[in-house]
């Protein structure tokens, strides 16, 4: 049940993420405004998500060794997930 609330979390936070950057990167473009860091905001925006989850990863496996192994799988998918995301938001798929 814990996993299950963990999943919704992390789910219901990567979905806010990418509708908040969905906005600011539609605004960008109604507005003409020309900056980098506008233009790639999918790709920033979960690319700072996925260095937070790395170091979150890191804290777990060297700092806390009392940690449940379902946070750990967790951390990899949606690290993994936000990385994709990011990598995508920078290639123009988002």
């Amino acid at each position: 049940m814990e996993a299950l609330a963990r999943l919704g979390l992390f789910g219901f936070g990567y979905i806010t993420i990418f509708i908040i950057s969905n906005m600011v990167a539609s605004t960008n473009t109604t507005e003409g405004t020309d900056s980098v860091f506008f233009e790639n905001f999918h790709g920033t925006s979960f690319l700072l998500v996925t260095m937070v989850l790395g170091s979150w990863i890191y804290f777990t496996h060297f700092k806390d060794k009392e940690v449940p192994r379902n946070l750990k799988e967790i951390l990899y998918i949606f690290t993994f997930v936000c990385g994709f995301t990011s990598i995508a938001g920078f290639l123009g798929y988002c």
